[in-house]
């Protein structure tokens, strides 16, 4: 019902009811949309509304069953959108057709079809297949003794080698001490600067924000100079600022300011978003978007909502903006820290 509902929402907007107009998101971004945010049936006809927001609800069984929601589209076929927002309009049903509001006369070829489609729906029984047992294992076979060992069946040389082995392992253990010292000691820059110190706790135990991430970020993609201006504008150079300040995760981080101007009109398409600290690892960030506004005030179009950007510090100076971010196309996957 869920895929089905997502379906109708294409068919009546052109656009998955967890994107905006001519947003276009990575998959695992998507998939954090669908899980967590609420659809948007903006463009969806009002009496379609009720119904497909139902079958989009998180919890399944939330949802209408298949034969409830074939009953709406009968009685919603039958009446007429119009009709039927009507008659709900009379009866006091603020939902419109989404309800017990049946025109008379059908309630028998209803019926009749629900139990045909609960018939179709209904898988058969799995055949009672015996499953036969295995048979029993047989018994262990009596040692013998190998050529070479003593009385006692142990072997001089077999004892020799676990001992060589016992020594080898616990030279491995000492040679590999002090490289683990090196390894997960204290990480105050000995390392030459090139591992960002980890994520702090504040004073409410959120992760903070390391300092070396703070300040001001740049970079300039090539933009999509070869798309075809239907389904993606053609731009140019796809410029990128983000300015982060320190924060705890939750909170306000700072903001991202992109500007790329379309070839053909030369209006700038870029956007200006809030960015929110969401997660912080050792030398990776999680921001997403909470507000997100044309970088050109007097731009009419409207920007994507809610993306998330995964930046990795791959040196002192330098982020990347990972692949399973909300990466524009034509966007820097670089960004190097500015003054």
């Amino acid at each position: 019902m869920f895929s089905l509902a997502a379906v109708l929402v294409y068919a009546a907007t052109g656009r998955s009811p967890f994107l905006a107009a001519g947003e276009e998101l990575h998959l695992p971004a998507l998939l954090y949309r669908i899980v967590h945010d609420e659809p948007c049936l903006d463009g969806v006809p009002a009496h379609l509304s009720p119904p497909l927001a139902d079958c989009l609800a998180k919890d399944p069984a939330q949802r209408p069953t298949a034969a409830e929601f074939y009953r709406f589209l009968t009685a919603a076929s039958a009446a007429g959108a119009g009709a039927d927002a009507g008659h709900a309009e009379d009866a006091g049903d603020p939902e419109g057709a989404w309800g017990d509001a049946m025109p008379p006369g059908l309630s028998a070829d209803v019926a009749r079809r629900e139990g045909e489609l609960a018939r179709l729906l209904t898988p058969p029984p799995l055949p009672q297949v015996p499953v036969p047992l295995p048979p029993p294992p047989a018994p262990p076979a009596a040692p013998t003794a190998p050529v070479g060992t003593t009385a006692d069946g142990r072997s001089p040389v077999r004892g020799r080698l676990i001992a060589a082995a016992g020594a080898a392992a616990v030279l491995a253990v000492l040679a590999a001490f002090p490289l683990r010292l090196l390894m997960d000691g204290d990480r105050d820059g000995s390392d030459g600067g090139t591992t960002p110190p980890g994520p702090t706790a504040s004073a409410s135990g959120q992760a903070v924000l390391p300092s070396a991430w703070v300040g001001t970020w740049s970079g300039t993609g090539p933009g999509t100079p070869d798309a075809d201006g239907i389904t993606r504008a053609r731009a140019g150079a796809f410029h990128v600022t983000v300015t982060l300040n320190a924060a705890a995760v939750g909170e306000l981080v700072g903001r991202q300011v992109s500007d790329v101007k379309e070839l053909s009109t030369g209006r700038n398409l870029g956007c200006t978003e809030a960015l929110e600290l969401r997660q912080v690892r050792q030398d990776s960030a999680v921001f997403a978007a909470v507000t997100s506004h044309p970088t050109d005030r007097a731009a009419t179009f409207e920007c994507p909502r809610g993306n998330l950007y995964v930046l990795t510090m791959t040196q002192p100076d330098r982020v990347t903006l990972e692949a399973e971010g909300a990466q524009s196309a034509g966007a820097p996957d670089t960004l190097t820290r500015r003054g």
